[in-house]
């Protein structure tokens, strides 16, 4: 068992909760303040039990890799918009349709419907497949003119994906892999 933790780590979203807990009252009693410390107590002891857990399939939510994966995805879906729009508004005609299958290296669901999602969301890709052994996406592509970089892409959002918000032993894995 894990020590515990300091006071203060515990008093101050306690006494978030509580705070909160009197705002959806809209009264400060007695009553109140006691039913919000009863159940601020029992969600944080439910809460410890859970976040103490060590085993490879729990899901660690990291907040800066959260911002870098959504700045990613902003980026992908600005950049796939333009190509789009080039396309649209140039005579020359460079669409070259096909599809590409990516192994994945997480077999995290969370991990993989992102990364889905993500391909999905991008103008110009679909996520056509995906297998659960091995973990597989099946891409489809408006524009395949290299295969290996349409790959590099789907890795490198996985990759982002699993810094975001995988599992403990595919966050390890992956560090693995860094040179």
């Amino acid at each position: 068992m894990s020590p515990r933790p300091p006071l203060i780590r515990l008093s101050a979203p306690m006494i978030w909760f509580v705070g909160f807990w009197l705002m959806l009252w809209a009264d400060v009693s007695v009553a109140n303040v006691l039913s919000g410390l009863l159940l601020a107590g029992g969600v944080g002891m439910i809460t410890r039990r859970i976040a103490t857990r060590t085993d490879d399939d729990t899901i660690r939510l990291s907040p800066v890799g959260v911002i870098v994966f959504a700045g990613h995805v902003v980026w992908q879906l600005v950049k796939s918009n333009l190509v789009l729009a080039w396309e649209i508004v140039t005579p020359r005609n460079t669409i070259a349709t096909g599809s590409v299958d990516v192994p994945l290296r997480s077999a995290s669901p969370v991990v993989a419907m992102a990364v889905s999602n993500v391909v999905t969301l991008t103008p110009g890709t679909a996520t056509i497949d995906m297998t659960e052994v091995p973990p597989t996406l099946t891409v489809g592509v408006l524009h395949l003119h290299d295969p290996d970089q349409i790959r590099r892409s789907v890795v490198r959002t996985e990759t982002l994906a699993i810094r975001a918000f995988g599992t403990v032993g595919a966050r390890a894995a992956l560090r693995k892999e860094a040179p």
